[in-house]
């Protein structure tokens, strides 16, 4: 598969994202693995490609006969760390001087926030089974591999609340 490509060798529709829960039989948390759409199968196939002296796969294949749900949703992390007053007071003093120490010093007080969303791939399967996959920065195909999943589910076109 290619960078920006959206199907596999076998003409499938295939993503990359790590593993975060649901398939710990199989792989480690955080490994990344490839989720590929086989139309022929009906069947979400998980691999990883791990590279030694020879490749080793182990694959994990859910049919969409178990898939109740598939989606995809966001998580918005705030992350908060201090400035460095000193390290701001030192590269000021360099600089310019004794008022560039003062002013550098100064504006290292207070806190930076950082803001971070993480994209989730949900499939629930069975009764109560989660698979949890982390979409990278760049989330590609992923979409598509839900929308392809989707039309082979049995999901209602209207909801009434």
């Amino acid at each position: 598969m290619g960078l920006f490509s959206k199907k596999d060798n076998d003409g499938n529709i295939e993503m990359a994202a790590k593993h975060t829960s649901g398939l710990e039989a199989m792989y480690l948390k955080d490994i990344m693995i490839y989720a590929t759409w086989n139309e022929s199968k009906r069947s979400i196939i998980f691999k990883n490609k791990t590279y030694t002296k020879k490749q080793i796969e182990q694959t994990v294949n859910l049919s969409i006969d178990k898939i109740k749900r598939i989606g995809i949703i966001s998580e918005k992390e705030i992350i908060e760390h201090n400035k460095s007053v000193g390290g701001r007071a030192v590269a000021g003093g360099l600089l310019l001087g004794p008022l560039g120490l003062l002013v550098g010093g100064m504006s290292g007080i207070g806190k930076n926030k950082t803001t971070k969303i993480k994209m989730f791939m949900i499939i629930n399967y069975d009764e109560d089974r989660v698979i949890t996959l982390e979409l990278p920065l760049i989330p590609i195909n992923s979409n598509k591999l839900t929308l392809a999943v989707r039309a082979h589910l049995n999901l209602p076109n209207e909801i009434t609340l």
